[in-house]
């Protein structure tokens, strides 16, 4: 399997009830009748419900009961890329992109983070960069440009 082909759409946190039904965070929308790979095992979504703060309960074929859900429980969920919506960028995709600041090159990120608070960007500065300092991005011209109002320490 090359795993380079595929993109974490999510994270089974734990199930859910008795019924198969899992609690996961997500980073992207899934819709039913979805194919997604979970360890080396391909599922189809059955059910897919948002609820607070970026999680949801999932529900896949095959996945009946509690004891099959626990065997999911901290399992990375990934799509191939290619089914992905083109308007969105993700982590994979923003390492080696250029660091513009001000209209001028001041970094490459080198490194992304996802600690559950928010993206940070690592770069070979001294300084991690918080993506809520992120102006815009360019898939294309792989180009990450701050805000203006950004400040380094």
């Amino acid at each position: 399997m090359q795993l380079d082909k595929y993109c974490i759409v999510g994270r089974i946190i734990k199930p859910h009830g008795l019924d198969g039904s899992l609690k996961m965070l997500f980073f992207s929308d899934l819709a039913i009748g979805q194919k997604v790979l979970v360890g080396e095992s391909v599922f189809s979504i059955k059910k897919f419900n948002k609820v607070l703060d970026g999680k949801s309960i999932v529900r896949f074929d095959g996945v009946d009961s509690i004891d099959q859900a626990e065997k999911l429980s901290k399992s990375d969920v990934l799509i191939v890329k290619e089914v992905l919506p083109n308007h969105e960028i993700y982590l994979d995709e923003l390492v080696n992109m250029k660091v513009v600041h001000k209209n001028k090159h001041v970094a490459t990120i080198k490194n992304v983070f996802d600690f559950g608070a928010g993206i940070i960007l690592d770069t070979e500065l001294d300084t991690m960069i918080s993506w809520q300092h992120v102006d815009k991005f360019d898939k294309e011209a792989k180009v990450v440009t701050l805000k203006d109002s950004f400040e380094f320490e």
